[in-house]
């Protein structure tokens, strides 16, 4: 049960003039005064059709997606290291970007000195046959009824602990039944061999994902670093819950 990261909101710095962001919105009040702007997020493509966002200024850009899935094309599996994942994920944002960041950029990069406001920690648990995995999830249901009571949310095939919280969500899914929805699935630019093979590898497998959001990293600020989290750090957040 290889554990991976699946998801990172980040500010980190990144030299460059001038905004960075796929348009604004902005509110005009009944005088016609503007009361604020917000910029919107610029999406960009990456492996195989995957896209993150980013948005920015001031040598600051913000970023949220899911870094492997840019760089690989799936999220079925992946780098459990969040550090040396986002470098090379802002490597190549950088470079659609026409931006060459700085060696102090690069330096911060490495070291993973910059603020997370979230991440998503996953992992693929073997059931054996497709079969079994119903058997599971409405296992893990009865489990989270009884322990979370009215944290546990049932529905649609996915067991969710906690929805709507801002400081961690966990929940529970068919992977190889997710693939094959639209809107989920394998990106049609995969060669064939790797498109049979992902799909045979999550056939049978429930996702365990935790989210961990804003709320948490306020109140326990040395995990909004990004440097702190390691793969011994990412698996335990999913070992504790």
């Amino acid at each position: 049960m290889t554990t991976m990261i699946d998801w990172v909101s980040a500010r980190v710095p990144l030299a460059f003039d001038g905004l960075i962001n796929g348009g604004c919105m902005v509110s005009i009040d009944a005088l016609g005064e503007v009361e604020y702007r917000t910029d919107k997020r610029l999406m960009l493509e990456g492996s195989h059709e995957s896209r993150i966002s980013v948005r920015g200024g001031n040598g600051v850009l913000e970023i949220s997606g899911n870094p492997a899935k840019f760089l690989q094309g799936h999220n079925l599996f992946g780098p459990a290291a969040l550090v040396p994942l986002m470098e090379r994920c802002l490597r190549v944002v950088a470079d659609k970007l026409g931006l060459v960041p700085t060696v102090a950029d690069l330096r911060v990069w490495r070291d993973g000195r910059y603020d997370l406001s979230r991440v998503d920690i996953a992992r693929m648990i073997d059931c054996d046959s497709p079969g079994r995995v119903r058997k599971v999830l409405d296992a893990l249901g009865l489990v989270a009824r009884k322990k979370y009571q009215a944290r546990s949310v049932i529905g649609s095939g996915t067991v969710y602990i906690g929805k709507g919280s801002r400081r961690q969500v966990l929940k529970f899914y068919d992977k190889g039944y997710e693939i094959q929805q639209k809107g989920h699935e394998l990106s049609a630019t995969l060669a064939p061999i790797w498109h049979q093979r992902l799909t045979e590898f999550a056939a049978g497998k429930v996702r365990a994902e935790v989210k961990v959001g804003s709320k948490f990293f306020h109140e326990n600020p040395g995990y909004r670093i990004a440097g702190f989290w390691n793969e011994d750090l990412a698996a335990s957040v999913l070992d504790i819950q």
